[in-house]
Order: C-alpha cells, then structure tokens, then sequence
C-alpha cells in the first residue's frame, strides 16, 4: 500500500513538471539572434549621423559688397537656425578668375556639408566651357534655386525709342549701339542673344561697370543695355533708364506696363521660347559632387526654410530680390536644360570675344 501510495505520488510530481515545461515553451519569446526578443538595430546614415559637427563654409565667387555677397551673408545668417545643430556658417568670397577661383575650391570639396557655394547661371556655364575651367558646374550637387530674374532691355531715358518693335525699326537703318559692363560678361551676352535671335545689327561697346553704362547713356555713346529684372528697377526708378521689354512668358508684377516678349509684334513664337528661355539669370546654392541623397535633403529643406523665414522674407522684399525657391532636384534639370539652350549659343559667344 505504501509501495502503490509512492508510485501515485511521483506520476503526479512527473505530470506537474510536463504541464510546466509546456506552459513556459509557450510563453518564451521568440529568439532572433543573440538575445532573447532582441530587435534588429536600425542603420543609421553616416551622412547625417550628427551632421553638422562643424562651422561651414560657404563660398561666394564674388567680391564683398556684391549682390551675391550680401545674399550669401544673409543666408548664412538665417540657415544654422534650422539645421539639426547651430553652428556658424562663414563666407568665403573666392572671386579672383572672374569667379573660377570659388568654384575651383567647391568642385573639389568633399561633399560632406561643410562647403557649399551660392552663385548664378547661366554666365558660370557659359564661362567654363568657353574658358575650359577645372571644373564642372553640370556635376555640382544642386541644393536650391533661390531666384528668378528674367532680362529687361533698357534704352536711355530720352532715347526716341520706346518700345523693342521700334528698336528692331531703327535697327533696319543702321546698328544700335548696347553698353555692356565687359566683353564676355552678363550684360554683354544678354545683348547678343537679343540682337542675335532677333537678327537685329548692333555693335557694343565695353565698360568696366553698370553705372559706366548709364553714364554713357548721358554722353550719346551707347543706347541700349540688357540686364536682370532686379538690377534694371533701380535705374527705372531713377529716370536714366526705361525698358523696352521683359522675356518672361508672362509680365512682372514690378512692371506690369511693360509687355513680355511674346506680346512684341513682329516676334516669333520660336523667338520668344528661345529668348525667355535663355534670357534669364538663377541665383542657387550648390554642393560639391556627389553628395548623398539624405544629406542634400536635408540641406534643401533647411534652406527652403530660411527663405521664408520673416527674418529673410522682409529682407529680400526691402533690397528689392524676390525669392523664387526650386528644390535642389528640380533645379539640377533646369541647369541641364539652361546649358543645352546656351550649347546654340556658344560659337555667337565665343566669336564676339574673340573679335
């Protein structure tokens, strides 16, 4: 009886012992690797992993006091507050080669961050394929487009001509004569995808400034000047200069009076694409060559964020420099597209320089 009471008490004692095995083989989690219910660690970018770490530098290939100076000043003024860490962001005006200096340092920076540069197109395309720079702007990364500022042509303010079909008029009679501020530069290729597309006789004559050219409006040396909307406004508003025409597809609120190129009468359809194509100047900020896709969103939407920050609005609307925000991607494909309408252009560019 002891023997049989014995027995019963240890199939019980078994029986317990399998109910819990089985009880804690369906409540142990799950193992994945090392440890018990451990996750897999998530990747973390090197590229933005404490970015940034560091001051920045931002290059301007333009001397202090330009227009691009004081854009780049503000800027780096604006940006380190939306970034993921403030730190300080200094400009650098590299601006010796006509600018080839700035660009130079950039294209051959790493594409960590920690340099960027801010400057215009289309003249830094035009200049490096017809000066062969060490450098490619088509391979820089793009960050944003900050502005849009198509071409106005101006004439003197007591010229007899008053619109472009009166210009183009006069030209059938003998050349009209457009300042420019130096053979090669802005002003001076503005006016020669003007006369060159409109077929109008010109010739031109150099100097080393804008206000040169105005002054020489005033002596009856020169006649006409092509320029950047926002640069034209304060020659307009000081009544030494009035425009003829805007090429843009649609008219500009600062000159609402004055028609686009597609409302010229005696202007092609084919003319007028051509010329509001390529008769327009982007102020953009760039990176070097390369940089990962993380990091340059990272900067696009840190920049896009100091433009409309009211700090920087109020200060873009009191200089007179609206600015016109396209993502570093979008505006890649407009430099593409900018280089290929200039690629027509560059044997008129190369020649008028040559000669």
């Amino acid at each position: 009886m002891r023997k049989k009471l014995l027995v019963c008490v240890l199939l019980s004692l078994l029986l317990l012992s399998f109910a819990a095995c089985s009880q804690s083989s369906q409540q142990a989690p799950a193992q994945t690797g090392d440890a018990v219910g451990e996750q897999p660690a998530e990747t973390v970018n090197p590229a933005i992993d404490g970015y940034p770490k560091k001051n920045i530098e931002l290059i301007c290939p333009s001397a202090a006091g330009t227009g691009f100076d004081a854009l780049s000043r503000k800027l780096a003024e604006v940006l380190p507050k939306y970034l993921p860490d403030e730190v300080t962001i200094f400009v650098s005006n590299l601006n010796s080669g006509g600018g080839s200096e700035g660009w130079t340092k950039a294209y051959g920076a790493d594409a960590d961050g920690y340099t960027l540069l801010l400057y215009g197109i289309p003249d830094s395309l035009i200049a490096q394929e017809l000066y062969e720079r060490p450098y490619d702007i088509k391979e820089m990364t793009p960050l944003a487009g900050l502005t849009y500022e198509p071409t106005t042509c101006l004439a003197y303010i007591d010229s007899d001509v008053n619109t472009l079909d009166e210009l183009m008029e006069k030209a059938k009679t003998k050349p009209v004569v457009y300042g420019t501020s130096g053979a090669g530069g802005s002003t001076h290729l503005e006016a020669l995808v003007t006369t060159t597309v409109l077929d109008i006789p010109a010739r031109f004559v150099h100097f080393s400034a804008v206000p040169e050219i105005i002054t020489s409006f005033e002596r009856g040396e020169t006649e006409f000047l092509s320029i950047s909307l926002p640069t034209s406004l304060m020659w307009i508003s000081e009544e030494k200069a009035k425009p003829l025409v805007v090429f843009a597809k649609e008219r500009q609120k600062e000159l609402p009076d004055v028609p686009t190129i597609y409302e010229v009468e005696g202007v092609t359809q084919e003319q007028a694409d051509k010329l509001s194509d390529i008769q327009q100047y982007r102020r953009a900020v760039w990176a070097p060559p390369g940089m990962d896709p993380e990091l340059q969103a990272l900067l696009t939407d840190a920049i896009q964020k100091s433009v409309t920050d009211p700090d920087f609005a109020a200060w873009s609307e009191e200089v007179g420099r609206p600015i016109t925000f396209v993502p570093g991607t979008e505006f890649g494909t407009f430099v593409e597209s900018m280089y290929d309408n200039h690629s027509a252009m560059m044997d008129v560019y190369r020649d008028a320089i040559v000669n």
